[in-house]
């Protein structure tokens, strides 16, 4: 798989979970939007992803420790660890979908492995397995506000103090090269806590390009 092959992505551990789903309609140079934990127009970086899946592809297991098992429960796929859906459009642009899961741990820090294209039960050393057990959904944003490409933003909206300053591209150059040039760079620092606490709105900015805002 690449990441410009990617349609979804579902990934869940214990509490934690992180989506991704193409949206062909973004307006973005990034399409992939995560959908969980986190709500609305927030996008995945193609950075992070590219790391991902280039593990991903290089997934090896150790052995095959269950041919053909019958019963999944007794190593621990009932409660897995982790799993991971994936599904992608492969070279003649058909939907395939493929299921990882991560069951429980052996004495010798193996993790039972099963894939949903067969009914084998894998083994997979601890060091390959937390290349996909230790995640943070965070590290998968991408961080810069603005996600076009540059050259397609049609009007900035600056709102403080009870005023308002719009910027047109076009008609108002000097402004936008000023103005816009930082708005452009505007990127987040972390990730709210659940006790933090919004204080009183102090400014707004609107970015509307490629009919998005």
């Amino acid at each position: 798989i690449t990441v410009n092959s990617l349609v979804s992505v579902k990934r869940v551990q214990a509490e934690k979970s992180l989506t991704l789903n193409y949206v062909a309609d973004s307006g973005s140079f990034l399409h992939l939007c995560i959908d969980d934990p986190y709500h609305g127009q927030v996008y995945a970086s193609k950075i992070s992803l590219t790391s991902f899946v280039d593990y991903y592809n290089m997934l090896a297991f150790d052995a095959c420790y269950d041919y053909d098992c019958q019963d999944y429960t007794k190593y621990g796929f009932d409660d897995p660890a982790m799993s991971l859906e994936i599904t992608f459009r492969d070279v003649d642009e058909n939907i395939c979908e493929y299921t990882l899961e991560f069951g429980g741990m052996n004495e010798d820090k193996q993790y039972y492995v099963r894939s949903s294209l067969t009914n084998n039960v894998n083994l997979l050393n601890g060091t390959n397995a937390r290349t996909f057990l230790e995640f943070n959904p965070y590290s998968y944003v991408y961080k810069t506000i603005y996600y076009g490409v540059g050259k397609d933003i049609e009007e900035i909206v600056i709102e403080k103090g009870g005023k308002s300053v719009t910027i047109d591209p076009e008609k108002d150059e000097d402004l936008y090269e000023t103005a816009g040039s930082q708005v452009r760079l505007l990127t987040v620092d972390g990730e709210a806590g659940d006790n933090s606490k919004a204080g009183d709105e102090i400014g707004k900015v609107i970015i509307r390009f490629n009919g998005h805002e």
